[in-house]
């Protein structure tokens, strides 16, 4: 089954391809100005309730991806997390295996 779709990026509103990973989990997002990224379906939802300010740092964050790497944006994890915040890190490309 190949769950790729159009969707706007989330973090800058441009036209973007989407794909979910994870089960559906997450969505691995092709945007040309963010570049790519992935996001948790629960962050996404997060993040379109938060201020334009917050996207577009993620946006930055997501286009300066040092090479072979790409941004991973979900909720924290873990006893004590706070459920308001959103973190991220760069994930090595090689790590993950997507459909073409």
């Amino acid at each position: 089954m190949n769950d790729r779709t159009e969707q706007s990026c989330p973090l800058c509103d441009t036209p973007a391809h989407c794909q979910y990973t994870d089960g559906r989990n997450r969505k691995l997002f092709s945007c040309s100005r963010c570049t790519q990224f992935e996001i948790s379906v629960r962050a996404e939802a997060r993040l379109l309730q938060s201020s334009q300010e917050w996207r577009d740092a993620f946006s930055k964050l997501a286009a300066s991806a040092p090479a072979d790497t790409f941004l991973e944006i979900r909720l924290p994890s873990g006893p004590g997390s706070s459920q308001l915040a959103l973190v991220h890190s760069y994930v090595q490309r090689s790590s993950r295996r997507f459909a073409a």
